[in-house]
């Protein structure tokens, strides 16, 4: 059941390499909602971390060991964005965005914190999947562009995908329906923040034609 839902799941995710990787405006957008969404990464984790059970002692573990393997991770997506000439706040962060990481704080406050995986999950799995191919897009129409964020997930995150399955595998089945729906949840916003990155890339273009 996992594995299909996360092979579906990573299917879905498959249109993100039709998304205008070569138009530095949009990879610049997507760094953006990185750093948002990533700074706040650690503090999901060491939520869930705190509000595992002792019997949940395993996945308590596994929270705590992957907020201090992301932590710092979000700072590279902003020294991407200087090398390219943006501060960060000049882009600001989408309202889908905001959705997309504050979903993960309601379910782990008022539902379970095994949940968070179904967030964890998917997201490890686009870098694994689709990391490389994002950055040879970008790096295909501009070499010399900052990639340290898409390289540092796409050597990390294999071994956290394994990892984030084994974890599940402990989670009691009837927890999984809801970490499998969080799975699919995760995928749907994931695009919809591209969707707005690419509509925020447009607005950028046209101002400096403007300009």
């Amino acid at each position: 059941m996992l594995s299909k839902s996360y092979q579906e799941a990573m299917s879905k995710l498959s249109t993100i390499m039709e998304y205008p990787w070569h138009d530095l405006n949009f990879y610049s957008c997507w760094l953006a909602q990185s750093y948002f969404y990533t700074s706040r990464s650690t503090r999901l984790l060491l939520m869930a971390a705190s509000h595992a059970t002792m019997e949940q002692s395993a996945l308590h573990r596994r929270f705590a060991i992957h907020a201090t393997e992301e932590k710092g991770h979000e700072l590279l997506a902003v020294r991407d964005l200087k090398d390219l000439g943006w501060d960060i706040q000049t882009i600001g962060e989408f309202p889908m965005t905001t959705a997309f990481y504050a979903t993960q704080f309601y379910k782990v406050q008022n539902q379970s914190s095994q949940l968070l995986m179904g967030w964890v999950l998917p997201l490890e799995g686009v870098a694994v999947e689709y990391g490389e191919k994002i950055r040879d897009a970008v790096k295909k129409h501009h070499p010399k562009a900052s990639t340290r964020f898409l390289d540092i997930h796409i050597g990390e995150d294999e071994a956290h995908v394994a990892e984030a399955i084994k974890a599940i595998e402990t989670i009691p089945k009837e927890e999984m329906p809801g970490i499998i729906n969080n799975i699919e949840t995760t995928a749907d916003m994931y695009l919809r923040v591209l969707d707005q990155c690419k509509e925020k890339a447009a607005l950028l273009s046209d101002k400096r034609k403007v300009g």
